[in-house]
């Protein structure tokens, strides 16, 4: 089933769709993207406001998606690694990082991610709140991966 439409409909005026295996989602026009839940992670898939994603890029979605225990095992990994950069003064942030959406696009002919972090410490009962920097400064974290390899642990301001 391909969901690409011509240009002159505008699909995105539907604000959601449905797939059998991710579900609902709903169109963001801030991001232009289409929006869900699958396996615990929120996702976007990049879009134009005419189109609804290809076949290609909702199959890589669910395949990253279904794999849960891989993503948390990967962003362990990559917090490890990232330990003791920049004289140690980001470590507590780091240990605390927790995915916060996920992001599917194409560029070209390859398929990326843009997972954007967020530092949480997790109190009694579960809940999350947000990480209180010392330097009052927010540091937007992310790992991006270009077909299914993850480029590294990273931040910006």
């Amino acid at each position: 089933m391909n969901h690409n439409n011509t240009p002159e409909q505008d699909v995105t005026a539907q604000q959601s769709f449905s797939t059998p295996t991710l579900g609902e989602m709903q169109f963001c026009r801030d991001d232009l993207c289409w929006v869900g839940q699958y396996n615990g992670f929120e996702f976007r898939i990049a879009a134009a406001p005419e189109q609804l994603p290809d076949d290609a890029l909702l199959a890589y979605c669910r395949e990253v998606l279904a794999d849960a225990e891989g993503l948390m095992a990967l962003l362990e990994t990559q917090k490890q690694q990232k330990l003791g950069c920049h004289g140690g003064c980001f470590d507590d942030e780091i240990l605390h990082l927790t995915y916060l959406n996920l992001m599917f696009y194409r560029r070209a002919d390859s398929l990326r991610i843009l997972a954007q972090l967020s530092p949480r410490k997790v109190r009694r009962g579960g809940a999350g709140q947000l990480f209180e920097h010392d330097d009052k400064q927010q540091r937007l974290w992310r790992l991006e991966f270009y077909d299914g390899r993850c480029q590294g642990l990273d931040f910006e301001y």
